[in-house]
């Protein structure tokens, strides 16, 4: 009988834990976006990706990502804090330097306050 029980509470507390994984993060939105129909100065090096938003429920935090089939990339700093945990690589790899400012890059806010807003849909 302490076997069983043992068993059950191996069980409950497994299904807790994926329930809490489950529920730490909420895709918002999704939008396919590509050099060519970005309409501006385009600040990466890759040509197209997806932009998303994701919302973290326990801090209520926007997460604005890039996705690409090299990886997701954290774009603001909400993100780029959770980067590490979540996997995802640092934008600085795919963002593209500013040739009329050495040592600068192309400003990446034209791609983050997009990326914001589909957290509000």
């Amino acid at each position: 009988m302490g076997v069983e029980r043992e068993k059950d509470v191996m069980r409950a507390s497994t299904i807790a834990a994926c329930l809490l994984v489950a529920s730490t993060t909420l895709q918002a939105a999704e939008l396919k976006i590509s050099k060519e129909s970005f309409g501006g100065t385009w600040p990466l090096l890759v040509d197209s990706g997806t932009l998303s938003c994701v919302v973290d429920v326990g801090s209520g935090a926007e997460l604005v990502t890039f996705v690409h089939p090299t990886g997701t990339y954290a774009l603001n700093g909400a993100a780029s804090s959770r980067a590490k945990q979540r996997g995802w690589f640092p934008v600085h790899t795919i963002w593209r330097p500013n040739p009329d400012i050495p040592g600068t890059r192309m400003p990446i806010s034209t791609l983050i306050a997009p990326g914001l807003k589909l957290c509000q849909r």
